[in-house]
Formats: C-alpha cells, sequence, structure tokens
C-alpha cells in the first residue's frame, strides 16, 4: 500500500505516466455527472482524441473524490491540490480506497456560464495541467463543478485523471 500511494504522489510530481496494455473497468455505480461534469470530460476527450490519444472514462468514485475537494476548498477557502492540512491527492485517493499507478488533478475557479469550458480553455493553456489532460496512460477521469459559495457566478472545479493499479 505504501508503495502504491509513492507512485501515485511521483507521478503527480513528475506528471508522466507510462501505458499499461491492461485497463481495469472503470466505476460506474456511483454519482452521475451534471452536464457541466459531463461537459468537462467530453472537452478532455476532445483534446485526447485530437492528439490521437484513447479516450478516458468516466469513473464515478472519482467523481465523488473530485465534488469533495470541491467542498473542501469551499468550506475553507483555499484553491490548490493540497489542502491546508498537507493532504494531497494520493492522500485522497488512498483514503477513498482507490489504487491507481498513476494520477494527476487540475483544479480551477472560474466565472463563467460555461465553467467546464473556461476551466478547460485555461488548463490547456498550462503546461502542467495539459500534461495531465494528455497523459496517454490515463483511463478514467471526472471532472467536478461545484459553485463556489463566496462569490456567485463563480465555480469551483477539480479533474482527477487516474490509471488503476492492476490487481
Amino acid at each position: 500500500m505504501r508503495l502504491a500511494r509513492l507512485v501515485c504522489l511521483l507521478s503527480l510530481l513528475i506528471a508522466s505516466v507510462a501505458s499499461s496494455p491492461r485497463v481495469t473497468r472503470a466505476a460506474s455505480a456511483g454519482p452521475s455527472a451534471t452536464a457541466s461534469e459531463q461537459r468537462g470530460l467530453d472537452l478532455a476527450n476532445a483534446a485526447r482524441a485530437e492528439a490521437k490519444l484513447r479516450a478516458v472514462a468516466f469513473a464515478a468514485d472519482l467523481l465523488t473524490l473530485a465534488r469533495g475537494h470541491c467542498a473542501d476548498m469551499n468550506a475553507r477557502h483555499y484553491l490548490g491540490h493540497t489542502t491546508p492540512d498537507g493532504e494531497t491527492l494520493a492522500d485522497r485517493l488512498q483514503k477513498a480506497g482507490i489504487a491507481c499507478s498513476a494520477a494527476g488533478e487540475n483544479v480551477a475557479l472560474v466565472r463563467s456560464d460555461d465553467p467546464a469550458g473556461r476551466a478547460h480553455e485555461l488548463w490547456m493553456r498550462s503546461d502542467s495541467h495539459r500534461r495531465n489532460i494528455l497523459a496517454p496512460g490515463f483511463t478514467e477521469c471526472a471532472v467536478a463543478v461545484v459553485p463556489y459559495a463566496d462569490a456567485g457566478g463563480y465555480y469551483l472545479l477539480t479533474e482527477v485523471f487516474i490509471t488503476r493499479a492492476l490487481p
């Protein structure tokens, strides 16, 4: 378990992944994506298709994780990959029981009538965020879009990508 956590953390730090020939089926039980969250996934997959990469599958457990991170950022008034307590994506994945061999996360705070579209546009302009979206080894993704509590018209977004650990 410690090794899997270390691998996830290293993947986050260097934002590079190796393709895996075997893929575990994406989790299907759980919450459904809103229209805006589905748009975020569709935009990520469109960018991947343009780069001739395979699509990432929606994963309900990642949506729950991403929404939880947005809720925490809302409640504690921060924007980032690491919580004020020092908890990272690797920590959140481990707590949720999601075993992965690679993981990446994009977060954003945007004001727009199309929050998923605006965040995707900004992420694609940033080298590190773009690398997450276009990492060839990622197989699953979810995008949470949550209204920001402190200002009307603003939205927090968390986009999580993973490659599940092989059983």
